[in-house]
Parts: structure tokens; sequence; C-alpha cells
């Protein structure tokens, strides 16, 4: 009975968070898996180590299929690019259990998660809004978002990360 209201409760934890949010979670739990596997590495406990690598790598394919690369274009592929060098690494970190394949990761994996940290809540539902169409003149039409483009270039480099996935 408890299980299960501890179940429920991550489940409404986990369905009421903003897309960019759940993106930062789902790099805290692989970057968390990583340093598990570490320490399990460190303490010769090699099935443990390939449980948390294995986690870590579920976690990292989860990120490369969610990738919209119709939408998200250059920013989807060159994020689909790093995931495939992590998920080598971590490929090669179950096979030859040298650590040093940790570190290569978290050099991609921490910067993205700081990109995705600094992306205000909102932003990925605001960059998929349909766009609209106004006349800036006679005979001239410009296209832009429903309620504002965005002319901080931050902002448009965070709407372009959320609509690559």
């Amino acid at each position: 009975m408890v299980h299960q209201g501890i179940r429920e409760y991550q489940q409404t934890t986990i369905t009421s968070q903003s897309p960019e949010r759940l993106i930062v979670m789902l790099y805290e739990g692989a970057l968390r898996f990583l340093e598990s596997a570490r320490t399990a590495a460190g303490e010769g406990d090699l099935p443990a180590m390939g449980r948390h690598v294995g986690r870590a790598q579920k976690i990292v394919l989860e990120l490369q299929c969610c990738l919209d690369h119709e939408t998200g274009g250059q920013v989807a592929a060159n994020l689909d690019s790093l995931y495939g060098f992590v998920l080598r690494e971590l490929t090669d970190l179950r096979i030859d259990a040298d650590v040093r394949h940790i570190a290569d990761v978290r050099r991609v994996l921490l910067p993205l998660l700081a990109a995705w940290r600094a992306v205000p809540p909102g932003t990925a539902e605001q960059a998929r809004r349909p766009m609209t169409r106004a006349h800036s003149g006679p005979g001239t039409v410009v296209a832009r978002p429903a309620e504002s483009r965005a002319s901080d270039s931050t902002a448009a480099q965070h709407s372009e990360l959320c609509l690559a996935v």
C-alpha cells in the first residue's frame, strides 16, 4: 500500500513537470547513474557498474529517440551526434570497465545539462506555437509566433534547443 502511494506521488511529480524540467531530470539521472557506475567500478563490483551504465544508456537513448529532426534541424542533428558519441563511450565502458569513458561522457553531458537548466519553463510550449501572419506594410507578410518573436539571442537559442526535442 505504501509503495503504491509512493509510485503515484512519483508519477504525479513527473507528469506535472515542464518539458524543459523533464529533460533536466533525465540528464541529472544519467549523470547520477554514471557516478554510481564509477563507485561500483572502484569497488570492483562490475555487475553493479554494468547495471548503472545500462540505466544511463537507456536515458541517453531516450533523449536521442525523442529528437525532432524535422523541426529541430541542425540542432537536432548535432544532439544526435553527441548522443551517439555518448552511447559509444558507454558501450566501451561496459566492455573494458575503464572509467575514463565516464569523464568523456561527462564532458558532453554537463554543458548540455547547463544549457537545459538555463531554459525558462514554458519555452518549449512557446517555441511550438503556430506561426501567425502579420502585415508589415503594403504587400509584405511577416511570419511571427502567436505571442511575440524572441528578440533576445539567448531566448532564440533556448527556443531552437526546445524545437530539437
